[in-house]
């Protein structure tokens, strides 16, 4: 018994991986503003019209409503702004908006830029965490109910979680490094290759007390696992479960080494296998040869017909110039 080795080209890079990720809690909250008339003239810039507290992704918030300037609103515009209640909390959201008139039914939505970072503390909160909605005189007129004097404000708020990263683990089923050590048996490898023979039976053979390491270079273990599963079957290895490209390229290496280590037979039955294969490629080409040859053939037709009737003519015309000059002279 001996343990053929073939040298590892690299080791196996060390694959892992981790997820990040986020948790979004989304809520609603309806406002309805009675009274406008009256809410309008009491609102300021300094006193906004505030909704009720709300609980969603496990903070309180309520609305602040500028019937007309304020906040770096200017006046005669109305904006509703967000604000985070829960005592010294600090987080993200992203809020939209609708302005409904309860009577008609018509609405208008309106979009927050971004997520924004909400404080507790009002006097910290930016311009961004606001929506400015439209003119006062366009709201009234649109979606105040006259009749009424009421209109709705549809708060729909998406509270957004700090991002999370997990553990790190492997990259999905760890590949194991292909074969280095094969086990064979001395008198098989002598009896199906000369190369081999010569190295374990030879004058210069190792391991004459019936084990030794042989040291394969330049063959890819798993091709050279393939040359001794052909070594003991005396058959081609079965590549059903291979792509047409993966049988055509085991071919190729498992052609190299049947060559290098004399092994005739193997050796033609992959120079078939990889003859089969180029016969449909090559199919077009030999096609295309012959169009080729064809049209050559038919342009030196073309051509010899043409100089014959040229060497025609120069023969006429030598036989009139001689007649010619037999005539006057």
């Amino acid at each position: 018994m001996v343990s053929v080795s073939s040298p590892p080209s690299s080791q196996t890079a060390r694959a892992t991986e981790s997820t990040c990720t986020t948790e979004k809690v989304e809520g609603l909250h309806r406002c309805e503003i009675r009274n406008y008339s009256l809410i309008k003239d009491l609102a300021t810039g300094n006193s906004p019209v505030r909704s009720g507290a709300f609980t969603v992704g496990g903070y309180d918030w309520c609305l602040l409503f500028y019937p007309s300037g304020g906040r770096r609103v200017p006046k005669g515009d109305s904006a509703v702004y967000l604000q985070l209640m829960t005592s010294g909390a600090t987080t993200r959201a992203t809020f939209l908006v609708r302005i409904i008139n309860p009577a008609s039914g018509q609405s208008r939505l309106h979009g927050h830029a971004g997520i924004g970072l909400y404080s507790n503390d009002e006097t910290s909160t930016d311009a961004m965490n606001g929506i400015r909605l439209m003119r006062t005189t366009e709201l009234e007129r649109t979606y105040v109910d006259r009749d009424r004097d009421r209109f709705i404000i549809e708060c729909s708020l998406s509270v957004i979680g700090e991002p999370r990263a997990s553990a790190t683990t492997p990259l999905g089923v760890p590949v194991p490094p292909p074969p280095s050590d094969l086990p064979a048996h001395r008198l098989v490898l002598a009896m199906r290759s000369p190369v081999f023979k010569a190295s374990l039976f030879g004058p210069m053979s190792e391991g004459k007390d019936g084990s030794c390491n042989i040291t394969i270079e330049g063959v890819d273990p798993a091709v050279f696992k393939a040359l001794l599963d052909v070594i003991y079957s005396d058959s081609f290895p079965t590549m059903d479960n291979l792509s047409e490209d993966a049988n055509r390229e085991l071919a190729r290496h498992l052609l190299a080494a049947a060559d290098r280590y004399g092994m005739d037979r193997l050796k033609a039955q992959c120079e078939s296998i990889l003859s089969k294969s180029l016969s449909a490629e090559g199919k077009g080409s030999v096609a295309s040869r012959k169009d080729d040859q064809l049209s050559c053939f038919t342009f030196l037709s073309c051509f010899s017909k043409a100089v014959g009737s040229i060497f025609k003519i120069h023969q006429v015309q030598s036989a009139v110039s001689s007649l010619s000059a037999n005539y006057f002279f």
